[in-house]
């Protein structure tokens, strides 16, 4: 494969990885889905749960909480085939956290 097709194919990976959260709500959406993930400490999917509903009194708050529970999130067993999207919400929070 040429080297500017597989360029182009990079391109377009990159394009696709920054269109999975689009706004707050699609974070929410992700987190009540990651709420529903089996695993013994039922804490952890009450915390998902909550980040899926929970309406803090500033945007920057929201971000920084949530980088850092995704954070814990990636050092557990249960949670490591979303390893992909967890660094692309970290991406995500990082620049709402700038934006503030």
């Amino acid at each position: 494969m040429s080297r500017c097709i597989k360029t182009i194919i990079k391109n377009k990976e990159k394009q696709r990885k920054r269109e999975l959260f689009k706004s707050v709500e699609d974070i929410k959406k992700f987190m009540l889905l990651l709420s529903h993930v089996p695993i013994e400490d039922t804490k952890i999917s009450e915390e998902c749960e909550w980040f899926s509903s929970v309406n803090y009194t500033t945007m920057s708050e929201y971000a920084g909480e949530l980088k850092k529970f995704i954070e814990r999130l990636s050092n557990i067993k249960e949670f490591s085939s979303y390893s992909f999207i967890f660094d692309e919400l970290k991406r995500v929070l990082m620049n709402i956290f700038a934006q503030y």
